[in-house]
């Protein structure tokens, strides 16, 4: 008797979550600026207006979406989620048309069959090589622990407060 075992990728898993941290990412932005903008016809502040530690967790998000992945095993060792379609829109489009994530799922499923490692790679799914940087979705993680952790911005600025109203 002949068993045979066939182990292929799951594309339209991997899909199906890019899709939903996009969502995620988008949700999380639009409510970050919705709580750090100021409103000029009804003169109101969002609860976050010029707090920068909400403004740098954006600033952060942004920056960990565009940027390099280092180390990576298969066809060049640097790389980002670019390459595998991620994007704000269109180049030209119309000014605030572009300021969501969106995905060329096109593309994504061009690079997960050409090139799977890569693409573990970049999400952080497959360590890089020595000395490379974590995945992109590694990075996310790391981030948002820091953030939440006991040592974390939101528990000293927690501790901060309740110092604050036990002095009143």
């Amino acid at each position: 008797n002949t068993i045979t075992v066939t182990v292929d990728t799951d594309t339209d898993t991997v899909v199906k979550k890019v899709n939903e941290f996009i969502d995620a990412y988008n949700a999380l932005s639009t409510r970050i600026k919705e709580l750090t903008k100021y409103d000029k016809t009804t003169q109101k502040a969002g609860l976050f207006l010029s707090d920068s530690t909400i403004t740098n967790i954006l600033d952060r998000m942004t920056s960990l979406v565009t940027g390099t992945v280092k180390g990576l095993t298969e066809g060049s060792t640097q790389g980002n989620l670019v390459e595998l379609g991620f994007n704000t829109g269109s180049i030209g489009s119309a000014i605030g048309t572009t300021d969501t994530l969106q995905i060329d799922e096109g593309k994504l499923r061009d690079a997960i069959k050409k090139t799977p490692t890569r693409v573990a790679q970049l999400f952080g799914a497959v360590d890089t090589a020595a000395g490379g940087s974590q995945g992109t979705f590694e990075q996310f993680k790391a981030y948002f622990d820091s953030l939440s952790n006991a040592t974390g911005i939101f528990a000293q600025r927690q501790k901060i407060a309740t110092t604050q109203i036990q002095d009143i």
